[in-house]
């Protein structure tokens, strides 16, 4: 009795920090989070429960062992819970998360996906809940081991109509399909998202998906290895239709690197039509290396055109690229796109058409060029 009443004080201590969440930070590596974060951790630590207690008697402790249903059964049971100290093994049908819960890995703790033929699944299911807190996630996919070919589907983290939840210090790779995916249920979309020092890599189709959210923020993002199938970028911010919407974006004090295609790509080309959209995104201090494409600006549909314009700003501020075949790809009929505003570029690329002078060259010969505004000048 003592101890839930103990739990439910620290749910109701979570429900309090998502609502003033906007105190005073620390820094962690790169990515600032409020310090208040930390309290509801330890917290967790100390009053959550011990996933390890509800596992077989002679359970293994080498993650070659398929125990989703009893994690799943704590899950269910359980808001706050510990995962044990070494890893353990669940299969496709993956993990679903409630309301109102908090997840903490210790430093040995791992999900590994058992090899899977499905085209698509989710690891972590974030699917019409809120309030959520997710510390210190180490999940393993399959890419290297799946039993299939097809699809591209198969996420690490999978958010959908999901509300208030924070993602911190998480590790995520090799997944058949995307790292993390935010995206729409039902057209309903993902709101107050946050990801801080978390690593993405080795993933198929890309580090982070974002496709459906408002006010999302990447901080300390290191998204790189991404390969397998298309689009393969780091961070891919890529609505579906009309009725979804990508606003409010911000992507600080984070790195891509070595992925086979884009370190960043913003395709929105799928966007613009009856409802008038509002699209804001800021990538600062920001860095790629080594990724095919350091930041493709994606073009409009020619069919589009007499759709409505895109509102809104992209901007680009402090923004490295390095060591790319193509420092800033640019695309056609922009004129349905928001206004893009970028300052601070610097480029280390030996090939000069590739240098900032070269690529203002080159986008003052499209069309959209009117559209893209170097600060400054």
């Amino acid at each position: 009795m003592y101890r839930n009443l103990k739990v439910i004080a620290l749910l109701s201590f979570i429900l309090i920090g998502a609502v003033t969440s906007g105190s005073c930070s620390v820094l962690i590596g790169k990515g600032l989070y409020p310090s208040n974060y930390d309290q509801i951790r330890s917290k967790a630590l100390d009053e959550g429960f011990e996933l390890e207690k509800s596992l077989p008697k002679n359970y293994s402790r080498k993650g070659d062992v398929d125990y989703t249903d009893y994690i799943q059964n704590v899950l269910n049971k359980r808001r706050v819970v510990i995962f044990p100290d070494f890893p353990l093994l669940v299969n496709d049908k993956g993990l679903t998360l409630t309301s109102n819960s908090v997840i903490v890995f210790r430093r040995n703790s791992k999900i590994y996906l058992k090899p899977s033929p499905k085209p698509k699944y989710e690891i972590f299911r974030l699917h019409n809940i809120s309030n959520v807190y997710l510390f210190d996630l180490t999940i393993i996919g399959d890419k290297r081991s799946h039993l299939g070919k097809s699809g591209e589907f198969g996420n690490g983290i999978s958010l959908r109509n999901a509300h208030n939840i924070k993602i911190l210090n998480a590790n995520v790779g090799s997944c058949w399909g995307d790292g993390i995916i935010v995206g729409s249920f039902n057209n309903k979309e993902c709101r107050n998202i946050e990801i801080y020092n978390t690593i993405l890599d080795n993933n198929r189709r890309n580090g982070i998906s974002i496709t459906c959210v408002n006010n999302l923020i990447i901080s300390g993002l290191i998204a790189r290895n991404t390969s397998g199938t298309i689009p393969m970028s780091g961070i891919c911010i890529e609505p579906n239709n009309n009725n979804e919407m990508v606003n409010n974006i911000v992507v600080k004090d984070s790195r891509t690197e070595n992925n086979m295609r884009c370190g960043i790509q913003i395709g929105l080309s799928k966007l613009p039509g009856k409802k008038i959209q509002t699209t804001n995104i800021t990538i600062e201090n920001f860095h790629d290396y080594n990724s095919k494409i350091g930041i493709y600006l994606g073009s409009f549909k020619k069919q589009y055109l007499n759709r409505n314009r895109l509102r809104g700003n992209i901007q680009l501020r402090n923004v490295k690229l390095e060591n790319n075949l193509e420092s800033v790809k640019t695309g056609y009929y922009f004129k349905h796109g928001p206004n893009v505003k970028i300052s601070g570029l610097n480029i280390l690329n030996k090939d000069r058409t590739q240098k900032v002078e070269g690529i203002k060259a080159r986008m003052k010969l499209k069309e959209y060029a009117d559209f893209v505004k170097f600060e400054g000048e």
